[in-house]
């Protein structure tokens, strides 16, 4: 039944697009001379034609005369003393009423003059559409359609009680208030056109908010604004290797939990290259793979070191793990303070170099690991090692080479931060 009811809702919001969804909107709009243009725009729609150009002025022209006569007509039957003729209360209201007028006039003359441009922007409105529903992202349609119907309820209602104050207020004053629907009615129109001219530009911000929100959240990976964002591809490929015992975005911290899991990550780690040591040294045969035992020998130191220097390297980081954070704020810092000062640092360009050479650095070592297996057991048939202990020390080499990886970018990122406060001051 759920499923059902999905679907069904989905089916009527894909029949409705950007000009459905505003038709109601149109039609009120176009009613008091705010819609001299075409709705629904075609690729293959010609331009407008003569016929076409003087129809849509005559419509704005008439309009426009309408509302000047009803103003004329309006303002030459006030009296200045006391209440007017109609319902309009001293000079304050009369005031506002030419205010109103003159909004009005703006609205129909500015809607004639953008009409090419308000046609082109709902076609590239519903092209967008389009698109976006190839990535798997819809518009909600019909939710639009219900906040149109809602805000139009909503300036019938306000319209409504204020006629019915305008009524009980002329009822309070029968002696100098003398009630006529026509002026009643001139004046809620003027009023109602300014509300549907709010209304008009609340939809249009809507309609062009709500496809910025969706493309945004289509290329919100793409979007690097700081120096955590920056430095977050290389912090993937120390995460999986037991070199970041810290959470990139979060504050340096003392918190009993966090620490159990971060000597718990590093642990794991420490276990892990401890394995790989072990089935190299001890349980592995490797001596008939070189030419000499001086070599097998210094094979071996090597990759104790490697162990050695790899685990100090765990164990430091968990330490100064709160020192890197603190490392990290205080390089956003400077980032906000160059942003104040016109000098920005440039972190989309910073992030893609920083991609580019973990790519590099990953693809590097897979390749050479691939080409090392690949030649050790197409030689040495008798060459038997189990999967777990090569992942083990293909692990623990990674790890010992991102060390200096690791020390290159960090000074990479300071000295970016100090080239930039150094054209600052020159």
């Amino acid at each position: 039944m759920y499923r059902r009811s999905v679907a069904v809702v989905m089916l009527l919001n894909e029949s409705l697009n950007v000009y459905s969804s505003m038709e109601v909107l149109y039609w009120i709009l176009r009613l008091f001379g705010y819609a001299p243009f075409r709705l629904q725009l075609d690729a293959d729609t010609p331009d407008r034609d003569a016929f076409g150009t003087w129809r849509t002025k005559l419509y704005t022209i008439s309009f426009g005369l309408v509302y000047t006569l009803a103003f004329i007509k309006f303002m030459s039957e006030l009296k200045h003393t006391g209440f007017s003729a109609s319902m309009i209360e001293g000079k304050g209201e009369r005031m506002y009423f030419t205010f109103n007028f003159f909004t009005t006039m703006y609205g129909v003359v500015n809607g004639y003059a953008v009409r090419d441009k308000i046609e082109k922007m709902l076609y590239k409105l519903h092209a967008v559409d389009q698109k976006i529903s190839q990535w798997k992202r819809n518009v909600d349609h019909r939710r639009f359609y219900r906040n149109v119907w809602a805000g139009v309820y909503l300036i019938a209602i306000v319209l409504l009680i204020y006629i019915y104050g305008t009524i009980i207020t002329c009822q309070l004053h029968e002696s100098s208030c003398n009630m006529q629907i026509l002026f009643v009615f001139i004046y809620l129109l003027f009023v109602n056109s300014y509300a549907l001219m709010m209304l008009q530009c609340t939809a249009f911000m809507e309609i062009i908010r709500t496809r910025y929100k969706l493309i945004n959240g289509c290329f919100r990976c793409l979007l690097v604004q700081n120096v955590h964002d920056t430095f977050r591809p290389f912090y993937y490929l120390l995460k999986v290797t037991g070199l970041a015992p810290f959470r990139l975005n979060s504050q340096p911290s003392n918190d009993r939990k966090e620490l159990y899991c971060d000597f718990g990550y590093s642990a794991s780690f420490i276990c892990v290259y401890s394995y790989a040591i072990y089935g190299y040294l001890f349980t592995t045969n490797t001596g008939h793979l070189y030419i000499s035992k001086i070599v097998a020998v210094m094979e071996n130191g090597y990759m104790f070191c490697e162990f050695m220097v790899t685990n100090v390297a765990i164990i430091f980081g968990l330490v100064l793990r709160n020192r890197v954070l603190e490392i990290f704020v205080q390089l956003a810092e400077i980032d906000e303070q160059l942003n104040v000062l016109r000098l920005p640092i440039k972190h989309n360009r910073q992030h893609r170099l920083l991609t580019v050479l973990c790519s590099i650095v990953l693809g590097s070592f897979l390749f050479l690991l691939l080409v090392t297996i690949s030649t050790v057991t197409s030689r040495l048939e008798s060459f038997d090692t189990p999967a777990l202990d090569v992942a083990a020390l293909a692990i623990s080499s990674f790890c010992f080479l991102l060390q200096i990886v690791q020390f290159t970018v960090m000074v990479l990122l300071v000295l970016s931060r100090y080239q930039t406060i150094n054209e600052l001051f020159r």
